[in-house]
């Protein structure tokens, strides 16, 4: 699915449903449509944790209808794009499912009651003469080769590529954001 609108349950552990909402919602603020049925924040959000667009306008409190029936994590991602509106949608699941965690990424806080701010720096790039090794040995490698899998299902980290995805992640410092648009 690359950059475009999805989303995915990431698991239920202890009586806790994680859903995250992966998007870009850069889209929606330029009105470019990801999603035929996608129009706003609060249908990127019903769309992950409906499976569909609640149709017409979807209110928070059908969405929180389904996220207050046990203990569950919104993981809303690039806010910043769409920051009043995603703050006034978490205030509102935030008032209406007492269960409900939030955990928002965005080069902007959004200024809803009870934010906790946590700055993410660059992540460890390898240097020129390491040996690259599996991906996950540097986390700066490990997310654009995920990143570049979802957008080229057919790319392949390997004796090829390694050393191409090392220079770039070089050449971005280890920048989360910059991996993640590269």
């Amino acid at each position: 699915q690359g950059r475009g609108v999805g989303s995915k349950v990431l698991s239920k552990i202890a009586d806790t449903l994680w859903i995250r909402v992966k998007t870009d919602f850069f889209e929606i603020r330029r009105g470019k449509k990801a999603c035929p049925t996608i129009r706003s924040v609060p249908s990127v959000v019903a769309h992950a944790v409906v499976g569909h667009d609640a149709g017409g306008r979807p209110s928070a409190e059908g969405i929180a209808a389904v996220l207050r029936e046990g203990r569950a994590l919104l993981v809303l991602d690039n806010c910043e794009h769409v920051v009043e509106a995603a703050a006034r949608l978490v205030t509102d699941l935030l008032e209406r499912a007492a269960d409900l965690h939030v955990l928002a990424t965005s080069r902007e806080p959004l200024g809803v009651h009870g934010e906790a701010l946590r700055s993410v720096g660059p992540l460890p790039v390898p240097a020129e003469e390491t040996s690259l090794g599996a991906p996950a040995a540097f986390a700066a490698v490990e997310m654009f080769v995920d990143r570049a899998a979802d957008a080229h299902p057919g790319f392949a980290y390997d004796a090829t590529t390694a050393p191409a995805v090392g220079r770039i992640c070089r050449r971005l410092d280890g920048i989360p954001l910059a991996l993640e648009l590269a």
